[in-house]
């Protein structure tokens, strides 16, 4: 048996560079190669009548313009036969038959068809010919004894799905039909290119394309336009070992979000990148997250990064999950002291602390000072029979005020402390002092007047603080 190509393409639109990346350069030199016996190259106006049967007009004229794209391409008709479809009836006969051998189901599970669907908004109403799509190009391809098939990556599942029907096709009727194998692009970049918005695919329906046909000055704008998205303008002209290792990264992470998996797994994307950069991407990141709805997996030990991207967020220590949760509630409410410290920046404050009962009241003691807790978390210690234990008081900079009105108002947590450290930051200031032998860290409006030196009054916000078992160190009260 001789070594037979099928391959072709939808007139639905002119050819783009997607087109002659993923396969139309490919098939020039396979055509050139002299390694087959016939290369059947299909214009495939049937299929292309399967999402536009209320423009056939349109794939009429279309029928040209992908003949002239094969042309400018390369592809020569004394090498390869360049056919139309819809001239051949018997397509649609073996069709015909290839429909009692799969199922609704396994056409429902082809991922190519399920992108396909959702691309062009089908879901409520999916024309039964678009539909069964992949039962036609099972037909094309065996009708010409393909032996091989090139595609690009985005079409495996539907020739997957051709030698399915051949295999079931050969059991019920004998060995009649041949088993065709797939044909990749040989460098795993070009399989499937992106589209100039970011898009894993470029596509005509999607209008991200660079057409073959176009003008030299289009196809610079719209190049522009995809670098602009990475901020990589500047850097077209360059090749990639002139880059340094944060634009490799960005061009790299780039190349990962146009790609759309079901997954992203990004670990420590930022690592390389200067300060104001790592603020853009990490802008850019969540900008492309919103727009691809897409599940990413993110790796970073930088709290900022976690808080500001993630939806959900899992804190790990030694390998060993400690609480998954959303950004604000790791923040409020976090499981334990690891958490309490991991979130938030300046880190949360802690100090140890006996729980003490005095006469109605409940006590936190640390050195000589004492602070009244509030009733609702006063009867959650006592329920937990917490009353004379060991504990670590846990608060929050911003929760700790130097307010004079806010001071007033709190009378039963007012501590007095000499600043050590202050640290003017614009919209607002640190200042670092120590009560007792505990290091303390206060953010506070960029009025104060306190400065290293002065002793200060300052009042806790009692309906803020975190109460943590000092042995086990879970959390008692949030």
């Amino acid at each position: 048996m001789g070594k037979i190509i099928l391959t072709g393409d939808r007139p639905t639109g002119k050819l783009h560079v997607g087109h002659y990346v993923g396969s139309l350069r490919r098939r020039v030199e396979l055509q050139n190669s002299g390694e087959f016996d016939k290369i059947y190259i299909m214009i495939a106006d049937a299929q292309a009548l399967t999402d536009n049967a209320d423009n056939p007009e349109k794939v009429r004229q279309n029928i040209l313009e992908v003949a002239l794209d094969y042309l400018s391409c390369g592809l020569d008709p004394e090498k390869s036969t360049i056919f139309i479809q819809s001239q051949i009836p018997e397509l649609c006969e073996l069709s015909f038959y290839y429909m009692n051998l799969v199922t609704v189901s396994r056409l429902q599970r082809n991922p190519t068809v399920k992108s396909e669907i959702q691309m062009r908004n089908f879901e409520a109403s999916i024309p039964v010919g678009f539909f069964t799509y992949p039962i036609s190009q099972a037909a094309d391809i065996t009708a010409f004894k393909a032996t091989t098939v090139p595609v690009g990556e985005d079409q495996m599942p539907m020739i997957e799905q051709t030698q399915e029907i051949v295999h079931k096709f050969n059991t019920v009727y004998g060995e009649a039909l041949v088993q065709p194998k797939i044909m990749l692009p040989e460098n795993d970049s070009c399989r499937r290119l992106p589209g100039i918005d970011g898009k894993a695919k470029m596509s005509k329906s999607l209008g991200n394309c660079i057409y073959l046909s176009e003008e030299p000055d289009e196809i610079k704008k719209k190049v522009e336009e995809a670098a602009k998205i990475l901020d990589l303008e500047k850097l077209l002209d360059r090749k990639p070992k002139a880059l340094s290792g944060g634009q490799r990264q960005r061009v790299a992470m780039g190349r990962a979000i146009v790609r759309n998996p079901k997954v992203f797994l990004m670990d420590e994307p930022l690592s390389n990148l200067d300060a104001k950069l790592r603020v853009q991407m990490r802008v850019e990141i969540s900008k492309l997250h919103q727009r691809l709805q897409t599940t990413i997996i993110y790796v970073t030990h930088d709290q900022t990064e976690a808080m500001t991207l993630g939806t959900r967020i899992v804190v790990m220590k030694d390998g060993i999950i400690q609480q998954v949760d959303t950004p604000q509630n790791l923040y409020d409410k976090p499981c334990n002291l690891f958490v309490a410290g991991f979130m938030g920046m300046p880190p949360m404050n802690f100090i140890d602390c006996k729980v003490v009962k005095s006469g109605a009241d409940v006590l936190l003691m640390f050195g000589s000072h004492s602070i009244k807790v509030p009733d609702s978390k006063a009867e959650r210690l006592i329920a937990l029979d917490a009353i004379d234990k060991e504990v670590v008081l846990g608060i929050r900079p911003e929760d700790i005020h130097d307010e004079q009105l806010f001071i007033e108002s709190s009378p039963e947590s007012v501590i007095d402390a000499r600043i050590n450290i202050y640290e003017m930051l614009g919209a607002e200031v640190y200042l670092y002092f120590t009560i007792d032998q505990f290091d303390i860290t206060a953010r506070v409006n960029a009025r104060t007047t306190a400065r290293p030196g002065d002793t200060v009054q300052f009042a806790f916000d009692l309906s803020k603080i975190h109460i943590f078992d000092k042995e086990t160190e879970e959390i008692l009260v949030n």
